[in-house]
């Protein structure tokens, strides 16, 4: 891994069955239960609070944040939310969704969504509305690409204060 290099922390200081286990306190699974236990939505909200509240928006500017959804094949053994899905490639290969929603203000990642693989980018526009205001993150300026866009997004949008800004689909 590069991580020893990419954090400045010395070789010897890195031990992947820590790492491994620092990260499954994040999100694992909970065979007593038999459901995944996952608090990484909570993180992403308490990293963004902290951000803005350490960098706050200047006095009277609203947020501006852009939504974008890109795929990611899978080349690995198991991945539970690895599904065939479409990208640009037309690979018949098992993919996963990433979203990631930017601040535009100070170009600063506050959210990321992981989806299967045959999730759409229209299925996800409601997570995201939803994310913002469970982050309390004040009404601004929402962009998207047409990918995204839809009738559904925009009256779900409207409807809790966002403007929206997105391209539409060549597809009549």
């Amino acid at each position: 891994t590069d991580l020893p290099l990419l954090t400045g922390f010395p070789d010897e200081a890195f031990v992947k069955d820590q790492f491994l286990n620092a990260l499954d306190i994040v999100c694992h699974d909970e065979p007593a239960i038999a459901q995944v236990i996952d608090h990484t939505r909570k993180l992403d909200i308490a990293l963004s609070d902290r951000w803005r509240e350490l960098h706050p928006l200047p006095s009277g500017e609203k947020e501006v944040v852009a939504y974008d959804l890109t795929n990611v094949l899978f080349f690995g053994v198991t991945c539970p939310i690895a599904e065939v899905g479409h990208n640009p490639d037309y690979q018949a290969r098992p993919q996963v969704n990433v979203g990631v929603v930017v601040s535009r203000h100070d170009r600063t990642p506050l959210f990321h969504f992981a989806y299967r693989g045959s999730r759409n980018g229209g299925g996800t526009a409601r997570n995201l509305l939803v994310q913002l205001q469970a982050a309390k993150v004040p009404p601004g300026l929402l962009i998207v690409d047409r990918g995204i866009m839809g009738r559904r997004l925009v009256e779900e949008a409207r409807g809790v204060g966002w403007h929206l800004l997105g391209g539409l689909s060549k597809q009549p």
